[in-house]
C-alpha cells in the first residue's frame, strides 16, 4: 500500500505524530511518504519560534528535497506564503507519488483543500485526524466573527464529504468536529495519540533513577513534579510554580518542580524565581525519557499534550486540569484539580504518599504499554485503509 501523510511542518528533533506515524506504518511493510514543507514546527509563529524553539531546532526554514528517514520517504517542499504547502507543489507531489491513501491532520486547512480537490482524479482515499480540543477553542464574538464561523462550517461540511474516515483523538474532539464542523457522526472513529514505547518506558535498570535524580540535583526524599513543553500562559506552567510556592509556605518543602522546555524570558524568570522550581532546556526524546523516570509526578496545569502520554508510559501519575475532557488520561492513573493554584497545590499534596503515586503510575504505564503504542495504532489504521481500498480504490504494489 502506498500512503502519503501531509503535514504543514516537520522537525526531526520533536516527538509529534508526524515523527512517529510514518515510521510505524513503514515498519509494517508499506510504502510511506511524508509530504511537508521546509518549515520547522511553529515556524509560522516567528516570535514564538525564536523564543521557544530556535535554540533547540535551529533555523525555522530548512532545505527542500527528498530524503530517506526511518523507513519512509520525506518530501520537503517550499512553503506557501500562508505557511502551508503550496497548491502546485502539493498537487504535483500527489500526482507523482500516486498514493492509495492520503492521511491529513485537519480539514480546515489549505493543504487539505488541495488533497480533497485531487482525490477523485488521482483515486486515493482520504483519512483525517483531528485534535480540536475544547481547551483550545475560542467561541466567536461579534456578528462578523459569528458569520465567518457559519461560512467555515458550511465549507467544512463540503470538504468532509471527501473523507473516508475521521480520527478524533478524544471524546471532546469528536463532539466538536461533529457539532462545529458538521462532520457526520458515522464517519468518526475515536483514536487516541500514541507513544514511542521503545523510548518512553519505565527504566528498571538498578541505580538508573538514583543517578538521574542526582544529576538533576534532587535527593531521595524530594517529590519532583515535571512539566514539559512551551512556557506560555495557555499551558499554565506558572500555575504549577505558584502551587509550589504555596506548598513551600505551608512547610512542604520536599515538593519540587522541574520545567523542561522554553518560552518567554519573563516567564522563565518568574518560574526560576519561585521556591523549589528549576528550568531545564529542551532535550532529546531519549533524554526526556530519562527525566520522566527521575521524577515523581507529571503535571500539565492546562490543556492536553502528547507529553502526558509519554510521561504516563514511564510510570508517572498525571495531574491535569479538571476541565480537560479526556478523562482516560487520569482514570486510575492520576488526579484532576480545579480552583487554580490553590486547588493544584491541594491535589499535589494528595500525592505525597510514594505508595499511592506508584500505584497510579503503574496503572497508567500498563494502559499505555497494552494499548497505545505507535505500532498498534498504525496496525489499527491499516485495517481501516485496507477495508476502504477493498471497496474500490486501487492498491499499488
Amino acid at each position: 500500500m502506498r500512503i502519503v501523510i501531509v503535514s504543514e511542518w516537520f522537525s526531526e528533533k520533536m516527538g509529534y505524530v508526524e515523527n512517529h506515524l510514518p515510521a510505524a506504518l513503514a515498519r509494517q511493510g508499506h510504502d510511506v511518504h511524508l509530504v511537508t514543507t521546509d518549515l520547522q514546527v511553529y515556524a509560522t509563529f516567528p516570535e514564538m519560534y525564536d523564543k521557544v524553539y530556535r535554540h533547540h531546532l535551529g533555523p525555522p526554514v530548512v532545505p527542500t528535497g527528498v530524503f530517506r528517514r526511518d523507513g519512509y520517504v520525506l518530501h520537503r517542499l517550499r512553503h506557501s506564503r500562508s505557511g502551508g504547502l503550496s497548491n502546485p507543489g502539493l498537487a504535483e507531489a500527489l500526482a507523482k507519488i500516486a498514493p492509495d491513501v492520503v492521511y491529513c491532520f485537519e480539514i480546515m486547512t489549505p493543504d487539505y483543500e488541495v488533497v480533497a480537490e485531487h482525490r477523485r482524479s488521482l483515486g486515493y482515499r482520504i483519512f483525517c485526524e483531528s485534535r480540536l480540543h475544547t481547551s483550545v477553542l475560542r467561541a466567536p464574538k461579534g456578528l462578523w466573527r459569528k458569520v465567518g464561523a457559519w461560512f467555515r462550517r458550511r465549507r467544512s461540511i463540503r470538504l468532509a464529504a471527501e473523507v473516508t474516515l475521521f480520527y478524533p483523538i478524544a471524546p471532546d474532539v469528536r463532539r466538536n468536529i461533529v457539532e462545529l464542523l458538521g462532520v457526520p457522526e458515522d464517519k468518526c472513529k475515536s483514536s487516541s495519540l500514541a507513544v514511542d514505547v521503545g523510548t518512553f518506558r519505565k527504566d528498571e535498570t538498578p541505580g538508573a533513577r538514583v543517578g538521574s535524580r542526582e544529576s538533576l540535583g534532587y535527593g531521595p526524599d524530594d517529590i519532583v513534579c515535571v512539566y514539559t513543553g512551551r512556557f506560555v500562559e495557555d499551558k499554565g506552567p506558572l500555575l504549577l510554580a505558584e502551587a509550589l510556592r504555596r506548598l513551600h509556605e505551608a512547610g512542604h518543602t520536599n515538593f519540587k518542580a522541574l520545567f523542561v522546555g522554553n518560552g518567554e524570558p519573563d516567564v522563565i524568570g518568574a518560574l526560576s524565581a519561585r521556591p523549589g522550581c528549576r528550568v531545564h532546556p529542551f532535550v532529546s526524546q531519549s533524554r526526556l525519557a530519562e527525566i520522566y523516570n527521575a521524577c515523581d509526578i507529571g503535571v500539565w496545569p492546562k490543556q492536553e499534550s502528547t507529553s502526558q502520554l509519554d510521561a504516563a508510559a514511564c510510570g508517572l501519575p498525571l495531574v491535569l486540569d479538571a476541565a480537560v475532557e479526556d478523562k482516560w488520561r487520569t482514570d486510575n492513573s492520576g488526579l484532576t484539580y480545579a480552583g487554580g493554584a490553590e486547588g493544584l497545590a491541594a491535589c499535589l499534596l494528595r500525592l505525597e504518599s510514594r505508595e499511592y503515586r506508584e500505584k497510579l503510575g503503574e496503572h497508567g504505564r500498563r494502559k499505555i504499554a497494552e494499548a497505545y503504542s505507535w505500532d498498534k495504532l498504525a496496525a489499527d489504521k491499516l485495517k481501516d485503509f485496507t477495508q476502504a481500498l477493498a471497496a474500490g480504490a486501487p492498491v499499488h504494489g
